[in-house]
C-alpha cells in the first residue's frame, strides 16, 4: 500500500463517520458497470451500516488518544479501529436475528470512508437538530427589540418592572469614601452614622428608577438621588 493512501486512513479522527459494507459478488470474474442497472444488484451489495470512529488501537488494543504528540508508527498495512455503531439500527438488526435472520455484523467485509471535506454531514445535521430543540434563550423583554420593532427604550433597565434594587457588592469598595466617589450622581446615605461601622463589604439599595420621576436642574443635570448603603 502506498504511503499516501496509508496516511489518509491513519488520518481518521474521533467522531469521523465511516460505513461498513457487505459485498457478495454475483459473478466470479470482472464485472463491467452498467449505468442502466442498479449498482447494488450488479456488485452484490447486501448490507450498509454507518459507524462513528472512536479511535485507532495500539498494539495493546487501547485507543490512541488524540493530542499534540505524534501517533506511533506501525509496520505493515493493517490498522485496527474501534467504532461506535448506530444503536437504533443495531437494535433492529438484533431483533431480526432473533427471528432467524443472519447476523449482519458477522458479514461485513469492506470499510468505506469519505473525503474529509465531505464527511461533515452528521455534525451539520446534529447542530441543526440541537438548534431546533433548544429553548429560546433570548429574554422576553428583548424579543421585540431583537426582531427590530417596537420601542427600543422598552429594553432599558429603567423601564423594567422587576428591577433589582438591592445588590451586594462584597469587596468592590475599599471604604465608604471610595463608595461615595463611585456614585457622584447620588446622595449616599449609610444606615449607621458611626464611622467605625461604615466598613466593607457594602450592600447598596438603589432608589426606584422611572422616566417620569427624573427631574432636571436648570443646567440640565439630574437632581441627586438618595443611595442607601449597609455594612454587612
Amino acid at each position: 500500500m502506498r504511503d499516501m493512501v496509508k496516511a489518509e486512513w491513519e488520518a481518521l479522527r474521533k467522531h469521523d463517520v465511516v460505513f461498513v459494507v457487505t459485498v457478495r459478488p454475483t459473478q466470479s470474474g470482472p464485472v463491467k458497470y452498467d449505468r442502466t442497472k442498479p449498482f447494488r444488484e450488479q456488485f452484490g451489495v447486501d448490507y450498509v451500516r454507518g459507524a462513528e470512529i472512536e479511535g485507532m488501537l495500539d498494539l495493546q488494543g487501547k485507543v490512541i488518544e488524540e493530542g499534540p504528540e505524534p501517533k506511533p508508527e506501525f509496520k505493515g498495512d493493517e490498522r485496527t479501529y474501534r467504532m461506535w455503531l448506530d444503536t437504533n439500527q443495531y437494535q433492529q438488526d438484533m431483533a431480526e436475528t432473533v427471528h432467524g435472520s443472519e447476523d449482519v455484523y458477522e458479514t461485513f467485509n469492506i470499510l468505506l470512508r469519505r473525503k474529509p471535506k465531505e464527511n461533515n454531514f452528521k455534525a451539520v445535521l446534529e447542530t441543526i437538530r440541537d438548534l431546533m430543540n433548544t429553548e429560546c434563550i433570548v429574554p422576553d423583554w428583548l424579543h421585540d427589540i431583537f426582531l427590530g420593532y417596537d420601542d427600543p427604550g422598552a429594553a432599558h433597565y429603567s423601564r423594567m418592572p422587576n428591577q433589582i434594587r438591592k445588590l451586594d457588592f462584597n469587596d468592590t469598595f475599599l471604604d465608604f469614601e471610595h463608595l461615595k466617589a463611585c456614585f457622584p450622581q447620588y446622595t449616599v446615605k449609610c444606615i449607621t452614622d458611626n464611622p467605625a461601622e461604615q466598613v466593607p463589604p457594602f450592600k447598596i439599595t438603589f432608589p426606584e428608577t422611572s422616566s417620569s420621576s427624573s427631574k432636571k436642574r436648570k443646567h440640565g443635570e439630574e437632581e441627586p438621588r438618595k443611595l442607601i448603603t449597609k455594612s454587612c
